[in-house]
């Protein structure tokens, strides 16, 4: 049985622009677009909501549809008046996460139905930021490591991202 940390936050990153799944993404925000029947973000907050006490999704482009599709407990972040990236998403977080260590996922991330998270969070150490990789030594971006759309990030990372354009990358997974 998956227990649920109520000390991690559930983050899902939906406020990107959606330009590489146009025309998919002309009339509705790229998190909505399905897999099969399903939005991705409902696919993504189901893939963190058996680990965490709580979950917000960051909202931009098409926000209000996503808006009114959002189950009523899922948290609002609302970036106005341009998307903040994943950084500075985080950042406008802050006193929602309220220094919790943060599980953080792509909405547009497809990752399957078998995935299961509960060892990647399990024995996680809270100190260092963890990464959902897979091997690709073409397109790695950590040696021949490619990033999947889920990541740990601890607290006290959290504690010092500010709400402005800024990507987690650039701002600490690259040093790490």
């Amino acid at each position: 049985m998956i227990q649920r940390s109520r000390d991690l936050a559930g983050v899902v990153l939906a406020a990107g622009s959606g330009t590489r799944l146009r025309p998919l993404t002309i009339e509705r925000p790229k998190a909505l677009c399905p897999v099969g029947t399903v939005p991705l973000v409902d696919l993504a907050l189901a893939r963190l909501e058996a680990h965490t006490g709580a979950l917000a999704v960051n909202l931009h482009r098409g926000g209000d549809l996503l808006d009114e599709h959002l189950p009523a407990p899922v948290h609002r972040s609302w970036e106005r008046p341009e998307a903040l990236g994943t950084a500075g998403a985080l950042g406008a977080l802050r006193p929602w996460i309220d220094g919790r260590d943060v599980v953080v996922t792509n909405a547009d991330a497809w990752l399957g139905p078998g995935l299961d998270l509960g060892g990647f969070v399990a024995d996680w150490d809270r100190a260092r930021v963890r990464l959902l990789c897979t091997v690709d030594p073409v397109r790695g971006a950590f040696g021949d490591q490619r990033f999947c759309g889920v990541a740990l990030v601890p607290a006290s990372m959290v504690a010092v991202l500010e709400p402005v354009p800024s990507g987690l990358y650039e701002v600490s997974w690259r040093q790490e």
